[in-house]
């Protein structure tokens, strides 16, 4: 195994740091290898050139190994890398204020700066990044965009390093094309955005490389084959027993020589320990043998863990390295000892187990069934491989029931009884253990179901009449239904202390319960909230300990219905022409007696319409027609009282009589009338 350590400190023309144009990208206003190391600067003016906004310069060296690196494997590699930077506030940032300045502006990635580290072959080829830092708060704080003279900085920032197994990969391939040499790359890449809808200014006055160093390890490819082995195939471990064995412990030792000092150009070779062809981590380095026998570690190599069924045991011995030799060597191995120690663990005596619901047996049928406020009566027999009971067992309850069960030695059993109650309504899980040393743990899971109480279905009164056959009603507007139920259990005994509730859509009323009539019930108005024509409501029985019960209505409510009349009962009235005539009617409530009051009465005829009034406020609407005309007219008498009222137009006859136009119609009617009668009288006989 070799170590590469010289490239380390701050980069230095003295050690072959050279800085190299980037080509893809302008250079910085300034860059120079210092003491300090390999450093930048710039400053984009938009005033100034508005193409010099994206910077770059590459500082490169040239590494040579001592070594053709096509025979050694990079093993681990150890990177590391300080920048610092400084930068003046006029450099935007994501944590800046871009308003401050006062003009339009925009931003994207803002103004940064990126260091990063590559590897490549020395035709700067195939670049692979190892290390990158990039500080996004560099130039943080509001400053106008022309502005300068105040700056921030940070110092010895550590790069951020790749994964070692991938850096190792990069640096094998950087060496593929040439074994002995590889290249270093040290970049900086510099972003102006321009910011603003005017000029704008970014000034990153230092850039630094402080320090770059990179040391790797790396080992000579060996001939994995290049090994000479001793050994030997011991008994398996199961021929010791027919029970289960357990290694507690394997020791191996063995003493060993050689006849001559191994040579130098060998160092790693060694002997190493396999087990089932799975190599031991200890090994012994032939660099430390001597002429005398001498034991290979102190107490033993604990190999434990390499033990399976089979024991084969080979010491080998493995040449790692390639080297000359022109004498004979001999290496002897001898006292080896394989030392196992191990337990036997002999099976627990073979048990059986009963399982016993409220005395049915449920071994093979986990499932039981019952009702809430029943006890459950949990019992377990615990039986050897004989049949014959097992004394002084744990027997353990637990799930949604817990406890443990008691022995009762006369019976030869374990019991628990439970009080179930409504928390345990439903599905609950059991898991009941029956143990004691040296006899085998038994475990089942019974399946407890705690269901509710079933109820009679629901009786339903409507003002006292049993309407439970069918639970229909029509109820004029404004009128009362007494609703009460009958919530009983199997036995017709009244459940009190119930929840029982009258749900409609947009109405939720709770029953009153009557413990002397054993009954809930309530008084729904139909102006509460339901609707002209078919109402569907349910009723909802809740009692904890019982299932719920329904029941639902169908409640119909139509308006009430009114007739416009005139006061004295007649629609035909006469009145002589130029007189002034009176129309009173009033409005009849046919369903629930009385006058309507409040309404709007409305008339139409040929010579136009008018309404009717209620002056009195005593259900009585009257109008008076001025100067009545010769002639027969009818009028078409209409009411509003509000939507709950069904009201018929109504139709009056009013006739105009002059003085000269002899006998009224209607009597001249009624004489042409009878006329016409006693004539078909007369042609019929």
């Amino acid at each position: 195994s070799r170590l590469y350590n010289n490239i380390s400190g701050a980069p230095q023309p003295a050690v072959g740091w050279q800085a190299f144009n980037n080509s893809y990208f302008i250079e910085p206003d300034y860059h120079n290898i210092t003491a300090t190391g390999a450093v930048a600067r710039h400053t984009f003016d938009e005033n100034i050139d508005q193409s010099r906004n994206r910077p770059s310069i590459h500082w490169r060296r040239n590494i040579t190994m001592p070594v053709n690196m096509s025979e050694y494997l990079i093993t681990s590699v150890n990177l590391s890398a300080e920048v610092s930077g400084r930068a003046d506030t006029n450099v935007e940032t994501p944590f800046d204020d871009l308003s401050f300045d006062g003009a339009g502006w925009s931003a994207t990635y803002y103004d940064n700066a990126r260091f990063y580290i590559k590897v490549s072959n020395l035709d700067y080829e195939n670049l692979y990044e190892i290390a990158f830092f990039q500080n996004m708060s560099l130039g943080e704080g509001d400053q106008t965009r022309m502005g300068t003279g105040v700056y921030t900085f940070f110092n010895n920032s550590l790069m951020n390093v790749i994964d070692e197994e991938i850096l190792i990969f990069y640096l094998t391939r950087a060496l593929e094309q040439d074994f002995f040499n590889f290249g270093i790359t040290l970049g900086i890449d510099i972003y102006c955005e321009d910011n603003y809808n005017a000029l704008d200014r970014d000034t990153f006055s230092s850039l630094r490389f402080n320090s770059f160093n990179l040391s790797f390890a790396y080992e000579k490819k060996i001939d994995k084959l290049s090994s000479a082995s001793w050994n030997q195939n011991a008994d398996k471990i199961s021929s010791l027993s027919n029970d289960t064995i357990v290694v507690n412990q394997a020791l191996l030792n063995f003493k060993y020589k050689i006849n001559d000092t191994w040579p130098s150009s060998s160092p790693n070779s060694e002997i190493r320990i396999l087990i089932n062809d799975n190599q031991h981590s200890e090994t012994i380095k032939l660099s430390n043998a001597t002429g005398t026998f001498q034991v290979a570690k102190s107490g033993g190599f604990d190999v434990t863990s390499l033990i399976t069924d089979d024991v084969n045991l080979s010491i080998q011995l493995f040449l790692a390295d390639d080297f000359g030799l022109n004498r004979t060597i001999m290496i002897s191995i001898d006292d080896v000892t394989l030392n196992i120690s191990y337990t036997i663990i002999f099976p627990d005596f073979e048990t059986d187990l009963h399982l016993f619901l409220n005395k049915a047996n449920k071994t093979d049928d986990l499932n039981f069934n019952l009702n809430v406020g029943e006890q459950l009566n949990i019992t377990i027999k615990y039986l050897n491989n004989s049949g014959a009971h097992i004394p002084n067992a744990t027997v353990n309850l637990s799930g949604n029931f817990t406890g443990t069960l008691v022995e009762n030695a006369t019976l030869e059993q374990y019991s628990i009884i439970i009080d179930t109650d409504i928390t345990n309504i439903g599905i609950n899980f059991l898991t009941v253990t029956a143990k004691l040393d040296d006899y085998e743990l038994k475990v089942i899971n019974p399946l407890i179901t705690i269901n509710k109480l079933s109820s009679e279905n629901l009786q339903i009164l409507f003002n006292s009449n049993n309407v439970t056959l069918d639970p229909s009603i029509e109820l004029v507007f404004g009128e009362e239904l007494n609703i009460t139920i009958k919530y009983t259990d199997l036995t017709g005994s009244h459940i009190p202390n119930a929840t029982v509730r009258l749900i409609s859509e947009g109405l939720t009323r709770d029953l009153n319960e009557s413990l002397v009539y054993d009954q809930y019930s309530l008084i729904l108005n139909t102006t509460e909230r339901l609707i002209f024509g078919v109402n569907l409501l349910t009723i909802e029985a809740q009692e904890p300990n019982f299932l719920t019960g329904y029941a639902f209505l169908r409640v119909t409510v139509r308006r009430v219905n009114v007739e416009i009349d005139t006061l004295t009962g007649l629609n035909t009235l006469e009145t002589k022409t130029g007189n002034d005539v009176t129309i009173r009617v009033n409005l009849n409530n046919t369903d629930l007696e009385g006058l309507i009051t409040g309404a709007i009465v409305t008339y139409t005829w040929e010579n136009g319409d008018g309404i009717l009034t209620d002056t009195d406020n005593d259900g009585i609407y009257e109008t008076t027609l001025l100067n009545f005309p010769n002639g027969t007219y009818t009028f078409e008498i209409s009411a509003f009282a509000g939507d709950e009222y069904f009201i018929e137009d109504y139709e009056l006859i009013i006739v105009g009589i002059s003085e000269s136009a002899g006998p009224p119609i209607f009597q001249i009617l009624a004489i042409i009338s009878a006329v016409i009668i006693a004539g078909l009288a007369s042609y019929l006989y």
